[in-house]
């Protein structure tokens, strides 16, 4: 079902009230999929993908119970209904986006990556047969480009 739907991944879906970028999936169940979604002013959502489709009965229910709570809930943003889906996009605290290990939107809060280069440590070499520099804390011992980096960060 995931597949079915990820012409919406990286594109702009429009709401009644406004209009969200879909990210990749961060889960799917089959009649139920939940994409990372991120509103025209920023704030992080997601847009869960219930599909119209005969369900078993007891999961039919689960179902429908899940969409008249995230109708009921404050974080509801808008709710769209196609043919063959019904999609519910809700509001997300940034916590949760960020405790969910296989989100793509956890990426999008985290600390920002230093990213160094062999051009911005010229002179860590001696000459080129020698790999690394000088380890102060091991004599004899040579430090690795990524140790360089270290020291220079803090």
């Amino acid at each position: 079902m995931g597949s079915r739907f990820e012409n919406y991944v990286g594109n702009a879906l429009r709401g009644q009230r406004n209009e969200y970028h879909i990210r990749p999936s961060c889960l799917d169940k089959g009649d139920l999929v939940v994409f990372p979604a991120i509103a025209h002013d920023g704030a992080v959502c997601e847009a869960q993908f219930f599909d119209k489709c005969r369900l078993p009965r007891k999961l039919y229910q689960a179902r429908k119970r899940r969409i008249q709570r995230l109708k009921k809930s404050r974080n509801l943003l808008d709710e769209v209904d196609h043919d063959d889906v019904k999609i519910i996009v809700s509001r997300v605290p940034e916590s949760s986006c960020q405790n969910c290990r296989n989100c793509r939107l956890a990426g999008t809060v985290a600390a920002p990556q230093h990213r160094y280069s062999a051009n911005e440590f010229p002179a860590l070499r001696r000459d080129p047969s020698e790999s690394g520099c000088d380890n102060p804390k091991l004599p004899g011992a040579k430090m690795s480009f990524a140790e360089v980096a270290a020291l220079h960060s803090s």
